[in-house]
């Protein structure tokens, strides 16, 4: 896959006047990441959101300076400082890749369709298939250049994979959904507890309740549009 910010090397080191290239010699930040493997990524990230003015170049150097403390994520260090939000940076980081970004908030994903994908593979890339037809499969990722995932996912289920970009923090959410919720942990997100009984078979409520909307759009009596226009009067 094509490194996230090629195009913001070109764009960053480079422009043309009068039909020929003409270097621009940027400063680098002081105290940047290394310049191989996921220290070049990070460094390009802080010079696109600097350059954006998403994040002011002092804040930024104090990120840079506990990264070489702590380790870990530029961008997710710059979340914890509250310097970007999680939303922000991802929005950034889609249009830096030249991809989409998706508000996976506002979707309704049927279980058949998270199934596609064994858990054990989006719990560890931290992806969340958002549509499949009979060819491609689309996955809202938070990190594009995960070359091993796209692979894994494309050799599984032997489609061609795209991708979206989405918040980490949504993400999160899906899986917490998915998953966490049937075991009954402790960030359930289906309120109710119990079951009821059906044809003499107790169905636990949280079932019933995923079930129930995906079953009344496949049967045609209501739509997805439908539903966020009561979801946002309520």
């Amino acid at each position: 896959m094509q490194s996230l910010f090629v195009g913001i090397r070109l764009a960053t080191c480079e422009r043309f006047a009068g039909g020929e290239v003409e270097p621009i010699i940027t400063p680098p930040l002081e105290g940047g990441a290394s310049s191989k493997g996921e220290g070049m990524q990070d460094r390009e990230l802080a010079q696109y959101l600097v350059k954006e003015n998403l994040v002011v170049k002092d804040r930024m150097q104090k990120a840079i300076e506990m990264q070489k403390t702590i380790g870990g994520s530029l961008g997710q260090i710059l979340v914890k400082l509250g310097f970007i939000t999680d939303e922000h940076l991802s929005k950034a980081v889609a249009r830096a890749e030249g991809l989409p970004f998706e508000d996976i908030g506002d979707l309704i994903l049927p279980q058949a369709l998270i199934n596609s994908i064994p858990r054990d593979i989006i719990e560890k890339h931290q992806v969340i298939p958002i549509h499949r037809d009979e060819d491609s499969i689309t996955l809202a990722v938070t990190d594009p250049l995960d070359v091993e995932a796209i692979d894994e996912i494309t050799f599984l289920t032997g489609k061609r994979v795209g991708t979206v970009m989405a918040s980490k923090e949504q993400i999160r959410r899906a899986i917490t959904r998915f998953y966490y919720d049937e075991e009954g942990g402790e960030s359930s997100l289906l309120g109710e507890a119990g079951t009821a009984t059906i044809g003499g078979e107790a169905v636990p409520q949280w079932k019933l309740k995923q079930a129930l909307i995906p079953l009344l759009i496949e049967k045609g009596i209501i739509t997805e549009q439908e539903i966020l226009a009561k979801a946002k009067e309520l």
